[in-house]
């Protein structure tokens, strides 16, 4: 299970997704991304800088 929190990236949101891999995290985060904060371009640096969450093989990312 991957974890994704955009607070990490746009300080006050608090969308989150999960999913089995980092292939639909970046897939769910683009889709937001575009959706909620009108970014055109998604540099892979907004996706990319995960780490292990406590107890679980998930990663969160970090700012």
């Amino acid at each position: 299970m991957r974890l994704f929190e955009c607070g990490s990236l746009v300080p006050g949101c608090e969308w989150h997704t999960r999913a089995d891999n980092d292939a639909e995290i970046v897939r769910r985060v683009v889709e937001h991304m575009r959706q909620a904060h009108g970014e055109t371009m998604i540099r892979e640096m907004m996706v990319r800088g995960a780490e292990p969450v406590r107890g679980t093989n998930a990663i969160a990312a970090t700012a």
